[in-house]
């Protein structure tokens, strides 16, 4: 049976907010914008860094 893998915590890198303007579900160098402090990041940017994050904590284990 095949796992459906868990979504990723995708952040803003400037604030830590997870309140981002993906309506139109971006992808790769699509920009996303954070809507409590205004910072524009690629999400593939936002994407990185959220398996970084991930990695992190695996190996805290």
């Amino acid at each position: 049976m095949a796992r459906t893998p868990a979504p990723l915590d995708v952040r803003c890198l400037a604030c830590g907010s997870a309140d981002l303007d993906m309506s139109v579900h971006p992808r790769g160098d699509e920009p996303v914008q954070c809507r409590q402090c205004g910072e524009w990041n690629t999400y593939l940017r936002l994407e990185i860094a959220a398996v970084e994050r991930v990695r992190q904590r695996l190996r805290r284990r």
